[in-house]
């Protein structure tokens, strides 16, 4: 239980929040701190590039995603008629 080895998504989402935003920048108070922990979500849900979603934004690939379960979708019911 609680141990790190059980979400390693999760280690592996800090530890690029970290080198990506904390060691790159000085804080002067909790509240910068914080609002920089929200810029940096919105820039990883929204505009950066993931290497496991074949080089796409998020949003991109479950836009793409959704296309093509339409397309196997339309294609299974040529199949079935």
């Amino acid at each position: 239980m609680n141990c790190p080895d059980d979400k390693l998504y999760i280690e592996s989402f800090f530890a690029r929040y970290e080198c990506e935003k904390v060691y790159r920048n000085e804080y002067s108070s909790f509240t910068d701190a914080f609002l920089g922990w929200l810029q940096y979500k919105h820039w990883y849900k929204v505009e950066r590039i993931h290497q496991g979603l074949r080089w796409q934004i998020i949003p991109e690939f479950k836009y793409n995603r959704g296309l093509q379960q339409i397309a196997d979708y339309l294609e299974y019911q040529k199949i079935g008629a």
